[in-house]
């Protein structure tokens, strides 16, 4: 029940985070995080929190860590950015 329910909270936190923090930053002219010329796209805090998981190995908190991870990259993926972490800036 945990990963089902830690899947749908890091689908809802992604979207939430999409609607709000980016609609802000459209309007403030901030074009996102951008490191060296790389934008990080928000999919990739999925995948830092997925090897968090990894890492600690504590059974009932990686597989919610896990869960909520895989439901940011999978909302990343429905809005139609795909499975993108890292583009190069032009």
């Amino acid at each position: 029940m945990s990963i089902i329910l830690g899947f749908v909270f890091g689908y809802i936190i992604s979207e939430v985070y999409e609607r709000i923090v980016l609609n802000i930053a459209k309007k403030l002219k901030i074009t996102g995080l951008i490191i060296f010329g790389y934008r990080l796209h928000h999919s990739l805090y999925g995948l830092l929190i997925i090897t968090i998981a990894l890492i600690l190995y504590d059974s009932s908190i990686s597989f919610l860590l896990i869960s909520i991870g895989l439901g940011n990259i999978v909302q990343h993926y429905f809005s139609g950015d795909g499975f993108v972490f890292i583009t190069k800036e032009k």
